[in-house]
Parts: structure tokens; sequence; C-alpha cells
């Protein structure tokens, strides 16, 4: 695959960098600059990629540390190193920026680097995933809070994956280590797919404006199904191959997720030898099995290198009409904040000031002290719903 645009593939934190680690790993990659970003040197120091492509955010203050999983410090050590990953950064046409929710160096520095490629006028794509139920309800918060009030609001295009779609696939036995390596290496597949995607199909190109378009509603559930064949396959068996690994792939989380779709992003990369007519039962096929009024989106490129092999990636997106975050990420109801109405009688004729908003302050993107399903960093006046004196 030949292209004339320069995309770079940033990876921040844990995750990202052992995310771009598996993407350095593919021979796709070397049509991509890869970067790697973090606050952890130690995490640095295991990733991949060439040492000049890697930056110790914050070492001044974090001194190489990490951020404990507090995404107020994450967003602080990365501010703080700004200048270098606006210089790191320039000169590139498009960006795919890759981290898990839910701690301290993505979650805060995502929203960050959407800063910085909003400044530099580059289109940029969110490809973030959310943590899995195992992990505990206060990071599920943290990631809500992260996409609700941050990447939402500052990013054009944001596709967040639930780490959970992968127990498709996983045995019910697997150890939260194994299940990370597993959601590392499929990201990197969702990744590198979707920056070949945007990389400037030479038979079929797919278009960022469409993509930023169709996500300007926001809220969206996001998956991935990726199909590949090679030399080994039948001729007459690839196209049909393609489409059923697709369905299998872990990150999809079925057929269902295709007829239920809102909008379909599928790209078609092949050899030299793939034919118009493999494109039109290939997406034919799509559109089959998604609903009458689905979006679609359709890139096709080729790759001498690729041979006979090939490889069908579809991203489908639904999108949350309802005010519900939690329907999106998955975070169970029983884990709401329970807020506590005001039932006390307040004498006298003071004024006072209604309460209906609660605020975490400093808190707000750090995990929740929950006692009685109460947030304990939510301060006591507020969660009790007492009246402010207005001061007469």
């Amino acid at each position: 695959m030949s292209t004339n645009k320069k995309i770079a593939i940033l990876g921040i934190g844990q995750a990202g960098c052992r995310t771009v680690s598996e993407i350095h790993s593919l021979r796709q990659a070397e049509n991509f600059t890869i970067f790697a970003v973090d606050t952890d040197e130690h995490s640095l120091a295991e990733c991949s990629i060439p040492e000049q492509n890697k930056l110790l955010a914050g070492a001044n203050w974090r001194y190489g540390q990490g951020c404990g999983g507090n995404a107020m410090a994450g967003s602080r050590a990365i501010s703080s190193s700004r200048t270098q990953m606006e210089n790191m950064l320039s000169g590139f046409d498009m960006i795919f920026f890759t981290g898990g929710l839910g701690r301290g160096s993505a979650t805060g520095g995502l929203p960050v680097l959407s800063s910085v490629v909003k400044k530099r006028k580059i289109p940029a794509v969110f490809v973030v995933t959310t943590p899995f139920k195992m992990e505990g309800l206060s990071k599920q918060r943290t990631a809500e809070a992260a996409l609700k009030n941050e990447l939402y609001p500052l990013a054009d295009v944001v596709l967040a994956l639930p780490n959970d779609l992968l127990f498709s696939i996983l045995p019910g036995n697997v150890s939260l280590d194994e299940a990370f390596r597993t959601s590392n290496r499929q990201i990197a597949k969702c990744v590198i797919s979707l920056a070949m995607i945007f990389a400037g199909g030479n038979l079929l190109s797919a278009n960022y404006s469409d993509l930023a378009e169709l996500m300007q509603k926001k809220k969206s559930s996001v998956s991935i199904g990726i199909g590949l064949c090679s030399a080994k396959d039948a001729p007459e068996e690839k196209n049909s191959l393609l489409i059923e690994r697709m369905l299998q792939s872990p990150l999809l989380g079925g057929i269902k997720k295709i007829k239920d779709s809102h909008a379909v992003i599928a790209s078609l990369l092949g050899g030299q030898n793939l034919t118009s007519a493999d494109c039109l039962h290939i997406f034919d096929k799509i559109r089959e099995i998604t609903p009458e009024n689905c979006q679609q989106i359709h890139s096709v490129s080729t790759d001498e290198s690729l041979g006979d092999s090939a490889i069908l990636s579809v991203i489908t997106v639904k999108f949350d009409e309802s005010n519900d975050f939690e329907s999106v990420l998955g975070v169970p109801d029983e884990g709401k904040i329970t807020r506590r109405k005001n039932t006390d009688t307040i004498s006298g004729e003071q004024l006072g000031l209604p309460l209906d908003a609660l605020s975490r302050g400093i808190m707000e993107h750090t995990a929740a002290t929950i006692i009685n399903n109460e947030d304990m960093d939510i301060p006591t006046f507020q969660r009790l719903q007492r009246k402010i004196d207005a001061g007469k």
C-alpha cells in the first residue's frame, strides 16, 4: 500500500504503549510513524518502538514513576510536556491515538492531546478502551467521566471499545494479565486497520470528514470486526471466509452488533489480484446484514505485498439516543450514585440556594470513594442537599 499521506499512530499510557508495540510488529506498520507517550519510565522501556519516538511526559514532576492511577496527575504531567508533543506531531496529515481509559496517563492525557491536534488543525481519531468489569466500578466510572466530560466534547472522532467484548473468546478462568494482553493485540489490529482505511484507498477512498460528520452525535457504542484470509485459503472461498472470520472477530461482539448498527465503516485491503467482483460481493453481503437505513462508508485498497492475502475491517456504530452513558459503557445500574433528596425543613426566613447539581470538584476524574452508595468526594452539604446561608 502506498500513500502520500503522513499518518502517525500514538499510544499513551501503559495500555497504549503495549498496543503500539503490537502495531510495530505488524508488517503494515512500515507505512506509518509510531509514537509512545507515558509518565512511567518502565512502561516506555518495554515498548518496542524506536527510542527517538518515545516521550517520557512530566519527567521533572513525576520522575518517571507514573501517575498511580490518578487522572488529574496524568493530565498535569502530559500538559507539562505539551510543547514537546506539539513539535513531535507537527507535519502529519492525520493522527490515530490509542490508550486505555480508567486510570492515569491516558485518561488525563488524551484530552490534552485532543487540544494539541485541534490547535494544529490535524484530523485525529481516538481509539480507546473502557475497563473490564472485573477491574472494578471505580475505573469504569473514571472512564465514563473522561468520555462524557472531555473526549466527546473535544474530539471529532472517538471510538470507545469496551474490553468486555473480548469475553466472547476468553475462557472463564482467564487471568487479568492475559485479558489485557489479548486486548492489546486486538486493539493493535483495530488501529492499524483504521489507519489503512484512511491512508488513501487507491480504488475507493474513505473520507475523514465523512466519519467526523457521522460521529457528531458523539455518544455511541462501537465494535470492530477484522477478517483475514491468506494464500493458503482456496481462492473460491476467500470472500465468504473474509465475511465469516470478520463476524467471529473478538471485538465485534457477534453478528447482532452489525444487525443493530446505525452506521458501518468497511474497508477491504487485498493484493493486486483483488477484483471489482470481490468488492461488490463482500460489500453486498455486509449490506444484507445491516439495517435498511444504516449509513455506510466503504474503502478499497490494494497492496502488492499482500499477494493472495486480504483483510476486511468492519466498524459498527450504534448511537445512544438516551442520556444514559451507563447504557453505552455497560456500567451496572446498581453502581449509580444514590443522591439523597432533601426532606429537611429549614425554619426561619433565611433564603437558601438550591443545590440541584452535584460536583466532585478537583476529584472529578479520580476513582470515587463509595460508602453506602454515596460518593464521599462530593462535599457533605451537597450530598445532603443542605441549603447555604444567603448571607442575610
